[in-house]
C-alpha cells in the first residue's frame, strides 16, 4: 500500500481501483486474543468519498466456511464524505488470530467505494482481573 499524508496525519491508502481491495493486518504473535474476553479493534479513517468499511477477522467459528478465518462483522462502516478523519470501533468475542488469513494475515478491512484513507489501526485487549486494566497494540507503518 501507499503511504501519503493527508491534514499532517500519515496514512495508508487503500484505492478504490486496487483488485481486491483489502487492507490486511497480521498481528505479533504475543498479542492473542483471551477466550471469552472482548477485543477492541479501533480503525481511524478519513470520511471521504462514498462506500463501505467491512471488517473480517480470523474467528473461532468453525462452523464457518474455511473454519471462520474470514468471518464478517456483522455491520459495516457507511462513509458519507463529511470531510472529517472518524474512529470506528469494533468488539470482538471470537477473534483468535492464528495467521490463518491471506499473507497469514489476522483480520482485513475492504473497502467498497472510493479510495481509503487509513491513519491508526489500534487493538485492546482487557488484561488480568482487574477493571480499566487494557494492553494496547498498533502495528507500525511499513513504506
Amino acid at each position: 500500500f501507499t503511504v501519503v499524508d493527508r491534514e499532517g496525519r500519515r496514512c495508508w491508502l487503500v484505492p478504490k481501483s486496487a483488485s481486491p481491495n483489502y487492507f490486511y493486518i497480521k498481528m505479533d504473535s504475543t498479542f492473542r486474543p483471551e477466550t471469552e474476553k472482548t477485543l477492541e479493534i479501533d480503525l481511524a479513517y478519513f470520511d471521504s468519498g462514498y462506500g463501505d468499511i467491512a471488517l473480517n477477522y480470523d474467528s473461532t467459528d468453525a462452523g464457518l466456511p474455511s473454519e471462520g478465518a474470514y468471518k464478517p462483522y456483522p455491520s459495516a462502516i457507511y462513509r458519507m464524505n463529511s470531510g472529517k478523519w472518524k474512529l470506528a470501533r469494533f468488539y470482538l468475542k471470537d477473534a483468535q488470530f492464528e495467521h490463518r488469513e491471506n499473507g497469514e494475515t489476522d483480520f482485513r478491512f475492504y473497502n467498497s467505494g472510493d479510495d481509503l484513507l487509513i491513519s491508526a489501526v489500534e487493538l485492546q485487549r482487557a488484561v488480568g482481573s482487574g477493571a480499566g486494566l487494557f494492553e494496547k497494540y498498533g502495528p507500525e507503518f511499513h513504506n
